[in-house]
């Protein structure tokens, strides 16, 4: 195990779900869109379509399968493009969230509890004519 990963406070999720943007910034009114990378309880990895500098601060709305998480956090480290064309890396910590968005978020880190699948089940509406 590194160093780094040794120091960090809150463990990583590499996790992929789409969120909303906004620059808490008094000239800024734009609404970006991104990709999440990682999540932990303290921040979250992120590509953004813009580079914003560090400490810039943001309001986020994080689509999970859990619901919406909202919350506010600044921007600690911007890094390069994943790939030409693609997003730029940032690291957030977040700086606030309210009780049930946090729990909400807590609680994608507990484990997935072990299932037998039955299989897929699409849904199907018959429809019968009479000849």
């Amino acid at each position: 195990m590194s160093e780094e990963v040794a120091r960090r406070r809150f463990p990583r999720l590499v996790i992929h779900i789409p969120f909303l943007y906004t620059p808490d910034t008094p000239l800024s009114a734009s609404i970006g869109a991104g990709w999440t990378r990682a999540l932990s309880e303290g921040g979250a990895t992120l590509e953004l379509s813009e580079r914003l500098r560090p400490l810039t601060p943001l309001r986020l709305r994080l689509k999970t399968d859990q619901g919406t998480i909202e919350a506010e956090a600044k921007v600690v480290w911007s890094g390069g493009r994943v790939t030409e064309g693609g997003g730029v890396v940032h690291g957030l910590a977040f700086t606030w969230m309210a009780p049930d968005q946090f729990q909400t978020l807590r609680d994608m880190f507990r484990p997935l509890p072990i299932m037998r699948h039955a299989g897929v089940r699409l849904p199907l509406a018959l429809i019968r004519k009479n000849h």
